[in-house]
């Protein structure tokens, strides 16, 4: 049975490389019906890169299935090996080719949920009825066990979310730099997901990514041709990124305001 999944595996890729786009196009519909169940399966990893590969096509039929199953599969998962899977194929990508990436595959990145990780451990009251006939000595150690496996799966579970979003804010960052050598149409497309996910993750960045981003912020704003909607949106971003515990120098961002002058 494995042996058979992992030849169907290597005829979806085999059908995201035809050049009909028929065929790639049932590649996608055929992954993108595997995708919501990618953890059960062995191989995961694998059929997701294979769905994030189909989403940036450039055809929207191509496309649109594995788009709506990712986004589908993060918004199901707070925090998850599938999570840390789609960013990285993204990631891969970006590196690769970043101006030529589909902005609808960045829009994917907008469905990641992130958990707010509370390394306390709740109360036990609604626990205490079934531990009734338990001896003393037993309970306690169920307690202590409980508590322990609980602070685990916690720092388990910041850590994994650490790993997500550092992939993210490189993504982003790769997309600000990439953005610069757009033409002015596909720079708005790009960067419109690029900058509403640094207003939606940016207090939680760390500082060394924060000041690669304002940075590349600030040279985005300062860019000649960028239209006036852009620098509005990556002035937002700022403001977002600036709420991570006053890392902000306020006088080094002061001048990053939007032109004086009407527009028509």
């Amino acid at each position: 049975m494995l042996v058979q999944y992992e030849h169907f595996l290597q005829l979806l890729r085999k059908l995201g490389r035809k050049q009909h786009p028929e065929q790639q196009a049932l590649g996608s519909r055929l992954t993108a019906k595997l995708v919501a169940c990618a953890a059960e399966f062995n191989h995961g990893d694998r059929l997701l890169i294979l769905a994030v590969e189909f989403a940036n096509s450039k055809t929207t039929r191509v496309a649109q299935p594995c788009i709506e199953a990712l986004s589908e599969l993060l918004d199901g998962h707070m925090v998850s090996d599938a999570t840390d899977n789609v960013v990285g194929a993204i990631l891969a990508i970006v590196r690769k080719q970043s101006y030529a990436i589909n902005p609808k595959v960045l829009n994917i990145l907008l469905h990641i949920r992130i958990a707010m990780v509370d390394m306390h451990r709740k109360d036990l009251t609604e626990e205490k009825a079934k531990n009734k006939r338990m001896k003393k000595e037993d309970k306690e150690l169920a307690r202590q066990m409980q508590k322990s496996k609980a602070r685990r799966d916690r720092a388990e579970l910041a850590a994994k979310q650490t790993k997500i979003i550092h992939r993210l804010f490189v993504v982003y960052l790769r997309i600000l730099e990439a953005a610069k050598t757009c033409t002015p149409q596909h720079q708005s497309r790009i960067l419109a997901p690029c900058l509403e996910g640094l207003v939606k993750f940016g207090p939680l960045v760390n500082l060394e990514l924060f000041h690669l981003l304002m940075k590349a912020l600030r040279e985005l704003v300062e860019l000649e041709g960028i239209l006036v909607s852009t620098k509005l949106h990556a002035l937002v971003a700022v403001a977002s990124l600036a709420k991570k515990d006053d890392m902000l120098d306020p006088v080094s961002y002061t001048h990053l305001t939007l032109p004086t002058k009407r527009i028509v």
